[in-house]
C-alpha cells in the first residue's frame, strides 16, 4: 500500500483583496519537495466564499503545475454542483472533491443518488467524496459506498475526517469488483507535519491506495 501527502492551499489575498499569486506561488515552492499535490477551494482555501471567477483563476494558477491536482467544489444541491463544474473550465488531470449534502436526517438513497447523478454526468473527471458527519450531519455506509462504486468507474476514493478507523479498514479491504484499479482512503493529518515550513498554517491529508483488484 502506497500514500500520497496533498496538502490543503490557503488561498491569500493581497491589500486589493485580489488572489495574491505571487505568494501562492511562494508557498507552493516551499512545500512541494514534501507533498505530492495540492487541493484549492477548500474550507482551508475561502471556498464558500470565492467568486466563481476566482475559482477559475486558481484552476489555471494550479494546472501549470505537473503535481497532483485536487478541486473542491463547495455545493450541496445536486443540480447547483452539476451548474458549477459545467460553468468551470477544468483540465481533465484534475480530480473534484464533492462533500456528502448537509441534510438533516437525510436517507442514505437519497445521498447516492445525488452522487451517482453527477459522477455519471462528468464521466471525464475523477471524484473523491469527503465524509464528514460533523459538518454536515450526514454519512454514508460501507455498503453505501458499494452502490456508488458499482453505478460509478470514475469514483476515486472517500476523503474521511469522521475518524472511523473500523470503517476505514473494512474499505479498504472488502473492495468492490467494479472500483476499476484501485480505491483510496483519505484522512485529515490533523498534526502539522513536521517537514512542512511552519509558514503553512494549513491541513495535510494522507491518501492511502490500496492494491488493483484482482
Amino acid at each position: 500500500m502506497k500514500y500520497e501527502l496533498i496538502n490543503a492551499l490557503v488561498t491569500p489575498f493581497d491589500d486589493n483583496n485580489q488572489i495574491d499569486f505571487d505568494i501562492l506561488k511562494k508557498l507552493i515552492k516551499k512545500t512541494e519537495h514534501y507533498h505530492d499535490g495540492y487541493l484549492i477551494a477548500g474550507s482551508t482555501g475561502e471556498g464558500d466564499s470565492l467568486t466563481e471567477k476566482e475559482v477559475q483563476s486558481l484552476i489555471d494558477f494550479l494546472a501549470l503545475y505537473k503535481f497532483q491536482k485536487i478541486l473542491c467544489i463547495c455545493e450541496d444541491c445536486t443540480q447547483k454542483v452539476i451548474d458549477k463544474i459545467s460553468s468551470l473550465k477544468i483540465p481533465k488531470d484534475f480530480k473534484i472533491l464533492l462533500r456528502i449534502p448537509c441534510y438533516y436526517l437525510p436517507k442514505e438513497s437519497g445521498i447516492i443518488k445525488h452522487f451517482v447523478q453527477i459522477f455519471n454526468r462528468f464521466k471525464q473527471y475523477q471524484f473523491i467524496i469527503y465524509d464528514i458527519k460533523k459538518r454536515t450531519n450526514s454519512t454514508i455506509s460501507i455498503d453505501g459506498y458499494k452502490k456508488i462504486c458499482n453505478n460509478c468507474k470514475n469514483f476515486y476514493g472517500i476523503k474521511d475526517c469522521n475518524n472511523d478507523f473500523f470503517k476505514i479498514e473494512k474499505l479498504s479491504i472488502q473492495r468492490p469488483p467494479l472500483i476499476l484499479s484501485h480505491i483510496l482512503i483519505i484522512f485529515i493529518f490533523r498534526t502539522r507535519n513536521r517537514k512542512t515550513p511552519a509558514i503553512i498554517a494549513t491541513l495535510n491529508f494522507y491518501i492511502f491506495t490500496a492494491p488493483p483488484f484482482r
